[in-house]
């Protein structure tokens, strides 16, 4: 789990999901729940994985990323809907943000907060 603490006095810049990064630039994948419920990874997809609880894996995780980017298996329980989300990579601090199961990312790029969910 990561735990940053943000000033709250930065200016905090709106993006809406997908935007376009010029070309080049190199991202970071996340994977977050888009719907109100919570996380939840299905007991094939915490086998495939290596894990008992679907709190032990880190967001970040490459094997996470493309099982939901690909619908390998069925990956997200019953009261999850996974979706990856991108941040660039020069980001300095990020974590995931959440409000009744659904969440967000906010993360720190050249001293400015940004959103993204």
């Amino acid at each position: 789990m990561v735990k940053i603490l943000f000033d709250i006095s930065k200016e905090i810049v709106y993006n809406t999901y997908r935007d376009s990064y010029r070309k080049g630039e190199r991202i970071m994948k996340i994977v977050i729940n888009a719907c109100y419920g919570g996380f939840g990874l299905t007991e094939e997809a915490k086998k495939a994985l290596g894990i008992e609880y679907s709190e032990d894996i880190d967001r970040t995780d490459s094997r996470l990323v493309e099982m939901v980017e690909t619908n390998a298996v069925n990956i997200a329980d019953r009261f999850a809907e996974l979706d990856v989300i991108e941040i660039p990579d020069e980001a300095t601090d990020w974590e995931i943000d959440e409000y009744d199961g659904l969440e967000s990312v906010t993360y720190v790029v050249n001293g400015k907060l940004h959103h993204r969910g």
